[in-house]
């Protein structure tokens, strides 16, 4: 699934039933569990070209695989859209990540 299909989605009027799960990696290849009923999307990170009103109003869980300064424009700018935010990423050690419930930090 793309940011497109998504867009797509959104303009007929559906909506995801659950989380929308965005990994931000620039690995060629992102494995996700076949069993989830998420929807995953793989984004390689250029935050300036991101169209993100497809995410409004839905739970997003975000995995970061590199935190930089892309990853956090992506998070500043997701959060103006979605009702619920999930952030999470490796770089972080033993403090996985943080939510953010419409523009409200809250910890994991």
């Amino acid at each position: 699934m793309s940011l497109a299909h998504l867009a797509k989605l959104r303009s007929l009027g559906l909506r995801p039933s659950g989380n929308v799960w965005v990994t931000l990696t620039a690995s060629a290849k992102v494995d996700f569990d076949s069993w989830s009923e998420d929807l995953p999307l793989k984004v390689a990170l250029s935050a300036d070209q991101w169209d993100l009103r497809a995410f409004s109003g839905l739970s997003v869980v975000l995995f970061i695989e590199d935190w930089t300064s892309d990853a956090a424009k992506v998070v500043d700018n997701l959060q103006n859209y979605t009702d619920w935010l999930t952030v999470v990423s490796p770089n972080w050690g033993e403090d996985i990540g943080f939510h953010i419930h419409q523009g409200n930090n809250l910890p994991i």
